[in-house]
């Protein structure tokens, strides 16, 4: 929850935020599949775990449950959302880390989910033609996006720090529901 403005723009549209690590910082989500590789699944188990939590405790409108993630979280993103193809309105990832068992086709199951993608142009973890390869994988399938490309921004700095940025992500989901 340490993002710049990701709180006050949650209180702002009235959204109710969890920000689960997905069991352990180094869960990844499969996308080190040479490291530990049972601790993606129990990531993605994790981040399920903690949404059904909040609907039993809270009234969640099921036509407004966004998912989104930045580095490793987006590869949960992608991840979590194939696996769960009708559950979210919208989704979001900031800087994906790559997964090398999971292929830009592979989004055909969310391809109706509508998907905002931010991508800084000096990111030296995630290259920016590896977020460009997934955008026209997108692209392929008819995959409903919005790519923006962010000219000199890094890795890390452009979406954890940059209230702007942090807000684009707010404002796609409060435009998208459901259909």
């Amino acid at each position: 929850m340490g993002y710049e403005g990701f709180l006050d723009y949650a209180e702002e549209y009235g959204y109710i935020v969890v920000t689960p690590l997905g069991y352990i910082r180094r869960g990844w989500y499969g996308s080190r599949p040479t490291e530990i590789p049972a601790i993606a699944s129990y990531s993605e188990q994790n981040v399920m775990n903690v949404i059904g939590l909040m609907r039993d405790e809270f009234t969640i409108d099921a036509d407004r449950l966004y998912l989104w993630g930045h580095s490793m979280g987006g590869a949960g993103t992608y991840q979590i959302a194939v696996n769960n193809p009708s559950m979210f309105a919208t989704l979001a990832v900031a800087a994906p880390a790559p997964r090398p068992d999971l292929t830009p086709t592979v989004l055909q199951a969310v391809r109706d989910v509508p998907m905002l993608v931010l991508q800084g142009t000096n990111d030296e973890l995630v290259p920016v033609e590896q977020t460009r390869r997934w955008v026209a994988g997108m692209r392929g399938i008819g995959m409903q996006h919005i790519y923006v490309e962010l000219e000199g921004a890094d890795h890390t700095d452009f979406i954890a720090r940059d209230r702007n940025n942090m807000r684009k992500i707010m404002s796609f989901f409060d435009i998208v529901s459901k259909q």
